[in-house]
């Protein structure tokens, strides 16, 4: 009787706590064919206005919890390989993306609210 009712906690215990960190948390698969620009994503980051931009290799990609909105035709050049995204003062981010000789970073600004 004793281990029926030790089993029988141990499985309420169980499906309380699996159901508990079940709701807690959502994910969703962002690729291409839902926006993203490329599946290889070099750098993500959330900006003040909880935004969460995407930095992958063919571009950079704004998620705003529903949608993504590519940002690569915003840049005067051709924006490949994201490495880091940051933010500046003044709702500004600061994109560095691989170049092909010296390997140095490139940094641009790009408003965040249009």
């Amino acid at each position: 009787m004793r281990l029926i009712v030790k089993v029988l906690a141990l499985f309420i215990f169980t499906l309380i706590s699996n159901y508990s960190v079940a709701s807690k948390y959502s994910f969703i698969r962002l690729t291409v064919e839902k926006g993203l620009s490329n599946n290889e994503v070099n750098a993500i980051y959330k900006d003040s206005h909880g935004f969460i931009w995407f930095g992958t290799l063919r571009g950079l990609d704004r998620f705003d919890g529903a949608e993504i909105k590519p940002y690569t035709d915003k840049f005067s050049e051709p924006v490949e390989n994201i490495l880091s995204i940051e933010e500046e003062r003044y709702s500004s981010l600061l994109v560095s993306k691989l170049l092909a000789k010296p390997l140095y970073e490139f940094y641009t600004r790009l408003a965040l609210m249009e």
